[in-house]
């Protein structure tokens, strides 16, 4: 066992595999792993995480409009200096990434 990494974790096992996963679950792929995450449904709200994550998508979907409306705008385009047009384009790339990144944690929670 790994004792440091379950208390870490707050995990109550944790199993070390060659194989992947054969139920969807949360990983992340590393360059010297693929950790992933079991869900325990007897201690997780999957409605209430469901509710969460959806309120969260629907929010940062609201976001990304804005930012595409601004990034689209002659007026905006024109005006604002170099610098505030690319910060905004990194703003937009991230929130499209974090967006795509909490669709895929929502299908956990189906």
């Amino acid at each position: 066992e790994h004792p440091l990494l379950l208390k870490m974790l707050k995990a109550s096992r944790i199993e070390i595999s060659e194989n992947p996963p054969q139920s969807p679950m949360p990983s992340e792929v590393t360059p010297i792993a693929t950790v992933s995450m079991e869900l325990d449904k007897s201690l997780i709200d999957f409605d209430s995480e469901r509710t969460k994550l959806s309120a969260k998508i629907e929010n940062l979907s609201s976001f990304i409009t804005t930012l595409s409306r601004k990034l689209s705008n002659p007026g905006f385009l024109s005006k604002a200096s170099p610098e505030a047009v690319n910060n905004e384009k990194s703003k937009h790339t991230q929130a499209q990434e974090e967006l795509q990144k909490l669709k895929t944690v929502f299908q956990f929670f189906k």
